[in-house]
């Protein structure tokens, strides 16, 4: 059961407008962030690597558009986020790789 009607703009916007300084998140962080929103016991986190790999979508390789694009994701800014709602959560958890790379160690 999702979000509906003018609650689910609403946090959208949010999102997009103050979290993300008036850009798109990433499908990724999108859906992490409506999840939270519904308020889980816990949601484990596995495969983001914040476009570090270069891949998008498991196998292809990302194609960046233009810097002034209001759309373009802002990866770092999206890491950095999930690492403070990582740390300071009891709901979030995420893969080894994930904390190896946000904390430098399990």
């Amino acid at each position: 059961m999702g979000l509906k009607g003018d609650y689910e703009e609403l946090i959208r916007a949010y999102c997009c407008d103050v979290v993300l300084d008036k850009h798109v998140p990433s499908t990724g962080f999108a859906c992490i962030w409506e999840i939270m929103q519904c308020e889980p016991k816990k949601l484990y986190i596995t495969g983001f690597d914040f476009m570090r790999s270069g891949k998008h979508n498991v196998d292809e390789m990302w194609r960046a558009g233009n810097p002034e694009d209001p759309i373009r994701h802002m990866w770092d800014k999206e890491a950095e986020l999930l690492k403070q709602w990582a740390y300071k959560s009891k709901v979030l958890r995420l893969d080894d790789k994930l904390r190896l790379a946000f904390y430098g160690s399990k």
